[in-house]
């Protein structure tokens, strides 16, 4: 696999041939470079290679999946769930549908990085909860709902399944 150092030459070669190509071109008479049976791609290759091939400052991601569940066996219908990374400072975050989530830090679903994540699992209120009731839908304890009081902790691995079951107490 080429290094950082490998590309960024490489693609400085690339964009002077590129440029090279359409100044001969264009010394070849065609006013308008399209006209020039080899211009039009020559300058399409030349627009993309500059706006699509630089260098990402991305960290690669790893499918992360699972499902929430309470400490009696039930699934938490719905909420959100966050894998925060101390080590790159970024999160993950993935919407809980019918106890199932799938983890998104640059897109949805494309996973998290790797290394060990604190985790906050924020349920949503149920379908239906009217807020003037003067009663509290049912709901996880509230220390689930920051990644530092959870004390849930899980490794996202660069290699194998990141499938997790994570279990929580219900609040009162």
């Amino acid at each position: 696999m080429p290094t950082k150092h490998t590309i960024v030459p490489r693609r400085q070669r690339f964009l002077r041939e590129i440029s090279y190509r359409v100044r001969e071109c264009a010394a070849l008479g065609a006013d308008d470079l399209t006209t020039h049976r080899a211009g039009f791609p020559l300058l399409a290759i030349f627009f993309l290679a500059v706006i699509g091939c630089g260098p990402s400052d991305r960290l690669p991601t790893y499918n992360v999946s699972g499902t929430v569940v309470f400490d009696d066996g039930s699934v938490l219908q719905a909420g959100t769930i966050l894998f925060i990374s101390p080590e790159h400072k970024m999160a993950a975050r993935g919407l809980i549908k019918k106890g199932a989530f799938t983890l998104g830090t640059y897109e949805t679903a494309d996973g998290a990085v790797a290394g060990v994540h604190q985790v906050a699992v924020i349920p949503a209120p149920p379908e239906g909860y009217d807020p003037d009731s003067g009663r509290a839908p049912p709901t996880a304890k509230a220390k689930y709902f920051r990644p530092e009081t959870s004390g849930l902790k899980f490794e996202v691995k660069a290699d194998g399944v990141n499938e997790f079951k994570i279990q929580v107490e219900r609040g009162r």
